[in-house]
C-alpha cells in the first residue's frame, strides 16, 4: 500500500512502478534485512515511546513515537541495517521525569535514516504536557506522535500516554487523557481518538478514564459518580477491544491497529491501536495495544505501559508506565526496469 506522501516522493525520484512481486519485512527488534530483488523500498518507521513521569505534582504521560516514511531504490541483495530503539524505562522514584525513548536508525549504504524516541513525561506545572518530539531525519514525510496526558491537580492522578499516528489521514497522533482532581488515571490515547479524562469519584472509589480506540475517543470518568470511562470503539465503532478488520492497508505501518481501547479501572490490555484505561482504586492503569498509550496511574496504583511505539502513563504515588519499543516495516516493490 502506498499513500499520497509516498506517491509524491516516488514521482520526485522519477520511479515508474511496474511491479511483479511485493515483499514485506516486519522488524520489531534490531537486525539486517536483505533486499530480495531490485525494488522500490518503502521504509515505514515508528519511533519508541517515552515513559510517564512519577510525581505527586502534576505528572504527565510520555509521548508516542513519530511515524515516518521514506521511498528509495535498492538493488537485489542490498543490506538494510535496522537498529530498534527501546521504549523509555518506567520511573519508580518520586518527582522524576519520564525517560525519552531510544533512537531508531535504518542504514542503507552510506545513508542513515533516524527516528528519535518520544519524549518522557514532565512534572511540576499544572496542565503541562511534554514538548513535541525531535523531528525524524532524512525521511520523505512524517507525522508527530501524540503527547502524554497532563494533570490539573496535585492529587496523585496520572495522565495517559500518547498514541502514534498509524491511521492514514491523520495529521498527528492522539494525546493521552488527562488526570483529574480525585486521583484516578486518564486513559491512554488510541489510533483513532484521545484517551478519556479521569475525574472526581463520589462514593465508589477513584474513577479512570477510558482508553482511546481506533474508532474514537475514550470516555471520560463520571464527575462525582464513581463511573469509569468506557473504552473507545474499534475501527468500525464497536465497543470491543477486538480488531475490526483483517486488512492492513489502512495502516501506515501495514500492521493491525483497528482495535478498541479498554475501559477505565478495568486493567484490561487494549486491542491493537487502542489505549489502555486509566487506573482506579484497586486496578492499575491498563497497557496500550500496538501504537496506543498506557493508562495513567491513580493515587495508589501504577500506570500502564505503552504499546509498541506508544507512550507510558504517568503516576503519582506508584511506578509510571514504560514506553513501547520502536517498530519498522520494510515494503519491497519489485522494479521491472
Amino acid at each position: 500500500m502506498i499513500d499520497v506522501a509516498t506517491y509524491a516522493a516516488i514521482e520526485a525520484l522519477g520511479f515508474k512502478i511496474g511491479t511483479k512481486r511485493r515483499a514485506i519485512a516486519y522488524v520489531p527488534s534490531s537486525r539486517t534485512v536483505v533486499a530480495p530483488f531490485k525494488a522500490l523500498l518503502i521504509v515505514r518507521a515508528m519511533g519508541a515511546g517515552g515513559s510517564g513521569a512519577r510525581s505527586t505534582n502534576y505528572p504527565s504521560g510520555g509521548n508516542a513515537g513519530d511515524v515516518a516514511i521514506k521511498a528509495l531504490e535498492v538493488a537485489a541483495g542490498a543490506s538494510v541495517v535496522v537498529s530498534i530503539g527501546g521504549g523509555g524505562a518506567a520511573v519508580a522514584t518520586n518527582n522524576t521525569a519520564g525517560n525519552t525513548g531510544g533512537t531508531t536508525t535504518i542504514t542503507i549504504g552510506a545513508l542513515t535514516y533516524t527516528m528519535y524516541g518520544g519524549r518522557g513525561g514532565v512534572f511540576g506545572t499544572s496542565g503541562a504536557a511534554p514538548a513535541t518530539n525531535t523531528n525524524p531525519v532524512n525521511f520523505d514525510a512524517y507525522w508527530k506522535g501524540g503527547l502524554g496526558g497532563y494533570c490539573i491537580a496535585t492529587s496523585n492522578s496520572g495522565g495517559g500516554g500518547g498514541a502514534a499516528a498509524l491511521l492514514e489521514g491523520l495529521s498527528a497522533g492522539y494525546n493521552g487523557g488527562n488526570g483529574g482532581t480525585a486521583g484516578g488515571g486518564g486513559g491512554g490515547g488510541g489510533s483513532g481518538g484521545p484517551g478519556g479524562t479521569s475525574s472526581n469519584s463520589g462514593g465508589s472509589g477513584l474513577s479512570g478514564g477510558g482508553g482511546g480506540g481506533a474508532g474514537g475517543a475514550g470516555g471520560n470518568a463520571g464527575v462525582g459518580s464513581g463511573t469509569d470511562g468506557g473504552g473507545g470503539g474499534n475501527l468500525f465503532g464497536s465497543s470491543t477491544t477486538d480488531s475490526a478488520v483483517s486488512s492492513i492497508e489502512y495502516s501506515r505501518l501495514l500492521v493491525d491497529c483497528s482495535g478498541g481501547g479498554s475501559a477505565g479501572n478495568s486493567g484490561t490490555k487494549a486491542g491493537p491501536g487502542g489505549g489502555g484505561g486509566g487506573a482506579g482504586s484497586n486496578t492499575a492503569g491498563a497497557p496500550g495495544g500496538f501504537g496506543g498509550g498506557g493508562g495513567g496511574g491513580s493515587s495508589n496504583q501504577p500506570a500502564g505501559a505503552g504499546g509498541q511505539g506508544g507512550g507510558g502513563g504517568s503516576a503519582g504515588s506508584a511506578t509510571s508506565g514504560p514506553g513501547g519499543n520502536a517498530f519498522v516495516t520494510l515494503e519491497f516493490l519489485e522494479l521491472l526496469a
